[in-house]
């Protein structure tokens, strides 16, 4: 299922999301690079497995996040929040995409890891205070 226009775009044009992800009531939160799938309605994103949120992932695959530009005006608040499930590894085109991305990443060769959006919150206050729009899976 796709992503509305409105949030495909917004996605592409950023490169970082906060990640949520919590384990036996112990949150965590971190910022990772992303690209976005569009084709599945997926972030893709490379993450050591011995990170605190990599390991919490592996027991908890149900993370939340958000992706915003930064403003200090509250009439240009722009950002998705989102809901997901996280699999292992990634299709070899959404890899190929983010390396073209962050060339970078492959000295690291940490692995990579979907973020498959299961619910999308935009929130848009060019369209007037509060405006949402939602997607649903």
């Amino acid at each position: 299922m796709n992503l509305p226009e409105s949030m495909r775009i917004f996605l592409e044009s950023k490169h970082i999301f906060v990640l949520a992800t919590t384990l036996q009531g112990v949150p965590h939160a971190c910022s990772l690079f992303y690209v976005l799938n569009a084709a599945d309605g997926s972030l893709v994103f490379s993450s050591s497995e011995s990170t605190l949120h990599a390991r919490q992932m592996r027991s908890n695959p149900q993370v939340a996040g958000a992706v915003f530009a930064d403003t200090r005006a509250v009439d240009e608040i722009h950002g998705v929040q989102f809901s997901g499930n996280i699999l292992p590894g990634v299709a070899q085109e959404a890899r190929a995409a983010y390396l073209t991305a962050f060339p970078e990443a492959e000295k690291i060769q940490s692995p990579f890891w979907t973020l498959k959006l299961r619910a999308v919150k935009m929130i848009k206050n060019r369209l007037g205070f509060g405006h949402k729009e939602l997607w649903h899976r």
